[in-house]
């Protein structure tokens, strides 16, 4: 989920600088200092960047999904300023079930051989 919000930081930035670009172009291409070619290339180059921050969006929900998914949460789980949460046991109401203990330590287990 890091990696995939970074991404998406990452390329939203760039569509902002891929609308500057795109303007830039217009007016080289208004003033003459370019052809139609080379301002076509520009404009595709900026569609590009506006594809991967859509695809990054994307993405970034997938990866949300997924780790609301592995956290077994039945709502949108996000880790706090890009740090997982460990979760405090200590402090639940009802023990917690050794299925559940299993297959926790189970997913931790798999999940480590990935890494």
């Amino acid at each position: 989920y890091g990696y995939a919000k970074s991404l998406h930081l990452l390329y939203k930035n760039q569509d902002s600088l891929a609308v500057e670009l795109e303007r830039i172009a217009q007016l080289r291409y208004d003033q003459g200092d370019i052809d139609l070619l080379e301002k076509s290339s520009i404009s595709a180059m900026a569609a590009q960047l506006r594809a991967r921050c859509i695809e990054s969006g994307q993405l970034l929900n997938l990866a949300a999904k997924r780790f609301r998914w592995s956290c077994f949460a039945q709502d949108a789980v996000l880790p706090a300023v890009g740090a997982e949460v460990l979760f405090d046991a200590g402090n639940l109401r009802r023990p917690i079930s050794r299925n559940f203990i299993w297959i926790c330590m189970a997913t931790m287990w798999s999940r480590r051989d990935i890494c």
